[in-house]
């Protein structure tokens, strides 16, 4: 199953926040359930699956002048019709290059061209206006 691994820039207070959203969200049925899967002092992970892609949110941790040169030269892509921040092909290679580790631990790490993630509803929405024609 294709993984998209997205990195979120923050602290405790953000993971707080985040831990709030997911609890709130798996009381609702969006059918995304989200799963702590890893928790650590300074940042935690969780992951779910959508329309055939498994989704990993987890914490970066850098630098703070490593994160901002990041977030400057990010281009924005959308996740399942959601815009975000996300890395360029140079980015991605220069942060390969600086850590070996990454390609190791992602085999097959690429930057996000295009939204892999199939929404359904607009799908279903969009035939639902050629036969209300």
């Amino acid at each position: 199953m294709p993984t998209v691994n997205i990195r979120y820039f923050g602290s405790g207070r953000t993971v707080n926040t985040l831990r709030s959203i997911f609890k709130a969200s798996n009381r609702k049925p969006t059918g995304l359930q989200w799963t702590e899967f890893m928790r650590r002092k300074w940042g935690a992970w969780w992951r779910t699956k959508c329309n055939g892609v498994a989704i990993e949110l987890g914490c970066w941790s850098s630098p703070p002048e490593v994160t901002e040169q990041l977030r400057q030269g990010a281009v924005i892509q959308t996740l399942a019709g959601v815009e975000m921040l996300a890395l360029t092909a140079a980015q991605l290679e220069a942060l390969i290059l600086a850590a070996p580790y990454l390609a190791e631990n992602y085999p097959g790490i690429a930057v996000l061209h295009s939204d892999p993630i199939a929404l359904l509803w607009t799908a279903l929405q969009q035939s639902h206006k050629l036969h209300d024609r």
